[in-house]
Protein backbone atom coordinates (compact mmCIF):
# COMPACT_ATOMS: atom_id res chain seq x y z
CA UNK A 1 0.00 0.00 0.00
CA UNK A 2 2.98 2.19 0.82
CA UNK A 3 4.00 1.94 -2.74
CA UNK A 4 1.02 3.06 -3.95
CA UNK A 5 0.88 6.53 -2.14
CA UNK A 6 4.21 7.08 -2.96
CA UNK A 7 5.14 6.43 -6.50
CA UNK A 8 3.56 8.27 -9.59
CA UNK A 9 0.27 6.62 -10.70
CA UNK A 10 2.00 5.77 -14.41
CA UNK A 11 4.09 3.45 -12.31
CA UNK A 12 1.55 1.93 -9.69
CA UNK A 13 -1.03 1.24 -12.65
CA UNK A 14 1.63 -0.82 -14.45
CA UNK A 15 2.90 -2.56 -11.24
CA UNK A 16 -1.26 -3.45 -10.08
CA UNK A 17 -1.34 -5.47 -13.62
CA UNK A 18 1.41 -7.52 -12.14
CA UNK A 19 -0.33 -8.29 -9.53
CA UNK A 20 -2.16 -11.45 -8.25
CA UNK A 21 -6.20 -11.38 -8.13
CA UNK A 22 -6.15 -12.27 -4.30
CA UNK A 23 -3.27 -8.73 -4.19
CA UNK A 24 -5.64 -6.73 -6.31
CA UNK A 25 -8.54 -7.75 -4.53
CA UNK A 26 -7.17 -6.64 -0.91
CA UNK A 27 -5.91 -3.36 -2.31
CA UNK A 28 -8.83 -2.08 -4.08
CA UNK A 29 -10.77 -2.93 -0.79
CA UNK A 30 -8.15 -0.76 0.88
CA UNK A 31 -8.61 2.29 -1.91
CA UNK A 32 -10.58 5.28 -1.60
CA UNK A 33 -12.51 6.27 -4.43
CA UNK A 34 -10.27 8.67 -5.90
CA UNK A 35 -7.66 5.83 -5.70
CA UNK A 36 -9.55 3.79 -7.60
CA UNK A 37 -10.24 6.88 -10.22
CA UNK A 38 -6.27 7.66 -10.48
CA UNK A 39 -5.62 3.81 -10.69
CA UNK A 40 -8.09 3.44 -13.76
CA UNK A 41 -6.99 6.51 -15.78
CA UNK A 42 -3.55 5.34 -15.86
CA UNK A 43 -4.63 1.76 -16.87
CA UNK A 44 -5.09 -0.12 -20.16
CA UNK A 45 -8.28 -1.35 -20.41
CA UNK A 46 -7.89 -4.13 -21.25
CA UNK A 47 -6.11 -4.63 -17.93
CA UNK A 48 -8.82 -3.01 -16.06
CA UNK A 49 -10.92 -5.81 -17.71
CA UNK A 50 -8.81 -8.54 -16.30
CA UNK A 51 -9.05 -8.03 -12.47
CA UNK A 52 -12.15 -7.19 -12.74
CA UNK A 53 -13.33 -10.61 -13.87
CA UNK A 54 -11.37 -12.25 -11.24
CA UNK A 55 -13.28 -9.60 -7.99
CA UNK A 56 -16.38 -10.11 -6.17
CA UNK A 57 -19.62 -8.41 -7.96
CA UNK A 58 -19.90 -5.59 -5.18
CA UNK A 59 -16.24 -4.53 -5.60
CA UNK A 60 -16.77 -4.66 -9.50
CA UNK A 61 -20.07 -2.44 -8.91
CA UNK A 62 -18.03 0.10 -7.10
CA UNK A 63 -15.19 0.51 -9.43
CA UNK A 64 -17.37 0.46 -12.54
CA UNK A 65 -19.17 3.01 -10.59
CA UNK A 66 -15.87 5.37 -10.58
CA UNK A 67 -15.50 5.51 -14.29
CA UNK A 68 -16.97 7.99 -17.13
CA UNK A 69 -19.88 5.96 -18.87
CA UNK A 70 -17.89 5.36 -22.06
CA UNK A 71 -14.90 3.52 -20.16
CA UNK A 72 -17.83 1.89 -18.59
CA UNK A 73 -19.07 0.84 -21.78
CA UNK A 74 -15.69 -0.11 -23.48
CA UNK A 75 -14.33 -2.43 -19.51
CA UNK A 76 -18.71 -4.12 -19.67
CA UNK A 77 -17.84 -4.86 -23.52
CA UNK A 78 -14.59 -6.67 -22.91
CA UNK A 79 -15.81 -8.37 -20.07
CA UNK A 80 -18.65 -10.26 -22.12
CA UNK A 81 -16.15 -12.21 -23.95
CA UNK A 82 -15.61 -15.97 -23.74
CA UNK A 83 -12.40 -16.23 -21.78
CA UNK A 84 -9.63 -18.19 -23.38
CA UNK A 85 -10.59 -16.24 -26.81
CA UNK A 86 -9.82 -12.98 -28.42
CA UNK A 87 -12.23 -10.94 -27.40
CA UNK A 88 -10.98 -11.05 -23.31
CA UNK A 89 -7.45 -10.32 -24.35
CA UNK A 90 -8.24 -7.39 -27.15
CA UNK A 91 -7.66 -3.89 -26.04
CA UNK A 92 -10.19 -1.23 -27.51
CA UNK A 93 -6.67 1.29 -26.89
CA UNK A 94 -5.72 1.95 -30.63
CA UNK A 95 -5.76 4.42 -33.43
CA UNK A 96 -8.45 4.46 -35.89
CA UNK A 97 -8.16 6.94 -39.04
CA UNK A 98 -10.73 7.72 -41.75
CA UNK A 99 -9.59 6.64 -45.29
CA UNK A 100 -9.60 9.67 -47.06
CA UNK A 101 -7.82 11.71 -43.80
CA UNK A 102 -4.28 13.08 -45.09
CA UNK A 103 -1.21 12.78 -43.47
CA UNK A 104 -1.12 15.80 -42.17
CA UNK A 105 -4.83 14.90 -40.24
CA UNK A 106 -3.19 11.43 -39.08
CA UNK A 107 -0.27 12.84 -37.67
CA UNK A 108 -2.21 15.80 -35.73
CA UNK A 109 -4.47 12.96 -34.14
CA UNK A 110 -1.50 11.16 -32.71
CA UNK A 111 -0.22 13.78 -31.17
CA UNK A 112 -3.50 14.36 -29.71
CA UNK A 113 -4.59 10.85 -28.42
CA UNK A 114 -1.57 8.89 -29.34
CA UNK A 115 -0.17 8.43 -25.54
CA UNK A 116 -3.38 7.23 -24.23
CA UNK A 117 -3.41 4.34 -26.95
CA UNK A 118 -1.58 0.48 -26.48
CA UNK A 119 0.69 1.27 -29.42
CA UNK A 120 0.92 4.26 -32.14
CA UNK A 121 3.54 1.56 -34.76
CA UNK A 122 0.43 0.85 -36.34
CA UNK A 123 -2.82 2.31 -37.25
CA UNK A 124 -6.24 1.10 -38.05
CA UNK A 125 -7.88 2.73 -41.66
CA UNK A 126 -11.34 2.37 -41.70
CA UNK A 127 -14.09 3.50 -43.78
CA UNK A 128 -17.43 5.14 -42.68
CA UNK A 129 -18.94 1.83 -41.70
CA UNK A 130 -15.90 1.05 -39.33
CA UNK A 131 -14.73 -1.91 -41.77
CA UNK A 132 -11.28 -2.04 -41.72
CA UNK A 133 -9.36 -1.80 -45.15
CA UNK A 134 -6.46 -0.88 -44.28
CA UNK A 135 -2.97 -0.73 -41.75
CA UNK A 136 -0.77 2.32 -41.71
CA UNK A 137 2.80 1.76 -40.10
CA UNK A 138 3.55 4.93 -38.33
CA UNK A 139 6.96 5.36 -40.08
CA UNK A 140 4.80 5.08 -43.64
CA UNK A 141 3.60 8.51 -42.69
CA UNK A 142 7.05 10.05 -42.25
CA UNK A 143 7.70 9.68 -46.14
CA UNK A 144 5.17 11.00 -47.34
CA UNK A 145 3.95 14.41 -47.88
CA UNK A 146 1.05 16.62 -45.65
CA UNK A 147 -1.44 16.53 -48.20
CA UNK A 148 -0.83 12.16 -49.28
CA UNK A 149 -4.11 10.72 -48.43
CA UNK A 150 -3.97 7.88 -46.68
CA UNK A 151 -6.25 5.22 -48.99
CA UNK A 152 -3.52 5.81 -51.43
CA UNK A 153 -0.33 4.01 -49.35
CA UNK A 154 -1.99 2.22 -46.62
CA UNK A 155 -1.19 -1.61 -46.72
CA UNK A 156 -4.32 -3.58 -47.86
CA UNK A 157 -2.52 -6.76 -46.67
CA UNK A 158 -2.78 -7.71 -43.65
CA UNK A 159 -3.89 -10.42 -40.87
CA UNK A 160 -7.26 -10.65 -38.71
CA UNK A 161 -8.80 -12.47 -36.36
CA UNK A 162 -12.14 -12.59 -34.80
CA UNK A 163 -13.69 -12.01 -31.02
CA UNK A 164 -14.22 -15.57 -31.07
CA UNK A 165 -11.19 -16.68 -32.62
CA UNK A 166 -8.57 -18.91 -29.82
CA UNK A 167 -5.73 -17.14 -28.40
CA UNK A 168 -3.86 -20.51 -29.27
CA UNK A 169 -4.79 -19.55 -32.60
CA UNK A 170 -4.24 -15.92 -31.98
CA UNK A 171 -0.57 -16.74 -30.85
CA UNK A 172 -0.17 -19.14 -34.29
CA UNK A 173 -0.80 -15.89 -36.37
CA UNK A 174 1.50 -13.61 -34.41
CA UNK A 175 4.13 -16.57 -35.15
CA UNK A 176 3.47 -17.51 -38.21
CA UNK A 177 3.62 -13.89 -39.94
CA UNK A 178 5.99 -12.46 -37.16
CA UNK A 179 3.65 -9.30 -35.95
CA UNK A 180 3.94 -7.24 -33.35
CA UNK A 181 0.13 -6.08 -33.25
CA UNK A 182 -3.43 -8.09 -34.82
CA UNK A 183 -6.07 -6.22 -35.39
CA UNK A 184 -9.64 -8.13 -34.07
CA UNK A 185 -13.27 -8.38 -35.79
CA UNK A 186 -16.55 -8.62 -34.55
CA UNK A 187 -19.06 -10.98 -36.08
CA UNK A 188 -19.82 -8.32 -38.61
CA UNK A 189 -16.42 -8.08 -39.23
CA UNK A 190 -16.05 -4.40 -37.89
CA UNK A 191 -12.81 -3.71 -36.23
CA UNK A 192 -13.26 -3.64 -32.50
CA UNK A 193 -10.02 -4.07 -30.73
CA UNK A 194 -6.47 -4.57 -31.31
CA UNK A 195 -3.88 -7.87 -29.41
CA UNK A 196 -0.26 -6.54 -29.23
CA UNK A 197 2.24 -9.53 -29.00
CA UNK A 198 3.12 -9.36 -25.01
CA UNK A 199 -0.14 -10.03 -24.41
CA UNK A 200 0.36 -14.13 -26.23
CA UNK A 201 4.30 -14.41 -25.91
CA UNK A 202 4.25 -16.76 -23.21
CA UNK A 203 2.18 -18.97 -25.69
CA UNK A 204 3.97 -17.90 -28.88
CA UNK A 205 7.12 -18.88 -26.86
CA UNK A 206 5.50 -22.93 -26.00
CA UNK A 207 4.38 -23.23 -29.96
Amino acid sequence: MFLFKTVSNDHTAELFSYLTPQTQERLIQLFTDKQIIDLLNHSYSDDVADFLGELPANLVQRILKNVNKTYREEINQLLRYQEGTAGSIMTPEYITLASEATVDEALTKIRRIGKEKETIQSMFVIDSKRYLIGVLPLEALVYHTGNTVLNTFMEEDFQTCLVSTTVEDVASIFKRYSLTVLPVLNETSRLVGIITIDDVLPLIDAI
